[in-house]
């Protein structure tokens, strides 16, 4: 199944790890490093339309692992999974992180 993950952006759900608040999320140093490590190796894509704030990002397995920032908040995501959409919403971004471990980009 496929679902709007912003912008005229489409993902399939069987591709998302994870969706995040970047309200709560964004502030970690962990995040941080996290997402500096992603751009440099070219796998953040922005959703967001110009002048709007973004407010999640998604953690998808493909293509590699790649994150899509996007304007829609997790909750506007949730609805998604409650019209079939099955993916894991992690209200603590450390836990998932310190769960999964450093991250596999396609440059490492």
């Amino acid at each position: 199944m496929y679902f709007h993950a912003g912008q005229d952006f489409v993902l399939n759900t069987r591709d998302v790890i994870g969706v995040f608040d970047l309200d709560t999320a964004g502030a970690s140093r962990r995040t941080e490093e996290y997402f500096r490590h992603a751009e440099s190796e070219g796998a953040v894509v922005d959703l967001c339309a110009p002048g709007t704030l973004p407010k999640s990002f998604l953690v998808t397995d493909f293509p590699d692992e790649t994150i899509y920032i996007s304007q829609l908040s997790p909750a506007a995501l949730k609805k998604k999974e409650r019209r079939g959409w099955n993916f894991k919403s992690y209200s603590c971004w450390a836990s998932w992180l310190c769960n999964r471990g450093p991250p596999a980009f396609s440059g490492q």
